[in-house]
């Protein structure tokens, strides 16, 4: 998965790109679409029961992106688990 996003930040134009390269776990073989799909769902739970998101009602998924906390809890919550996105920023 890549995900790109452009625009300005600091009066530089810039691009942030997120890659995500994942396989089967040999260990647990648990295949990647239910590593991604199904431990981005139970970290966000979490991040509900830990009280990190509070918000109430029905919620997009792209809501959660604007929330900084919310991103860094996520991504350290498939971290952990060895779902790992790749980070690169490029500023011109």
């Amino acid at each position: 998965m890549k995900v790109v996003v452009e625009g300005i930040k600091d009066g530089k134009h810039t691009r942030f790109t997120w890659d995500l390269y994942d396989r089967k776990d040999p260990v647990s073989g648990i295949h990647s679409m239910a590593r991604c799909t199904g431990y981005t769902a139970t970290v966000a739970l979490r991040m509900i029961s830990d009280g990190v998101f509070t918000q109430k009602g029905v919620i997009v998924p792209e809501y959660f992106g604007s929330q900084p906390k919310c991103v860094d809890y996520l991504l350290k919550g498939l971290r952990e688990r060895g779902v790992v996105y790749k980070e690169k920023v490029e500023e011109f």
